[in-house]
């Protein structure tokens, strides 16, 4: 796999309400329930704010 991101990491993951669509953002943060990702606005994404995703969702950790 890709690894599992940490925080500051640009996480790639699967949209909660649309798993059909991935995603890329900056991991604010991990807890037990996911991963908290930034609000800013980034690739692939209006504005919309994910909230906690679930650590299933997670594809793993975009390498630069």
């Amino acid at each position: 796999g890709m690894g599992t991101p940490r925080t500051g990491d640009f996480a790639v993951f699967r949209n909660p309400q649309d798993p059909g669509r991935v995603f890329i953002k900056r991991v604010a943060g991990v807890d037990h329930e996911g991963f908290r990702m930034e609000s800013a606005v980034s690739w692939g994404s209006s504005s919309s704010d994910f909230g906690v995703v679930p650590r299933a969702l997670i594809l793993g950790k975009l390498v630069l």
